[in-house]
């Protein structure tokens, strides 16, 4: 699977790559200020934002 922003993902994929997701918002460093999801490296986000830790 070709890794998409987590904005992009529809709901089937959440469930079918469910491992990856744990994965890829495990310990989030960063929020997307357009949708609100987290992820550990911004290039899993469409506008990413450090969050304050």
């Amino acid at each position: 699977m070709e890794i998409r922003r987590l904005c992009k993902w529809g709901r089937d994929e959440y469930s079918e790559h469910f491992a990856l997701l744990c994965e890829i918002t495990r310990k989030p460093k960063f929020t997307c200020e357009r949708c609100g999801r987290s992820a550990r490296k911004k290039r899993y986000l469409c506008k990413p934002r450090k969050r304050d830790q």
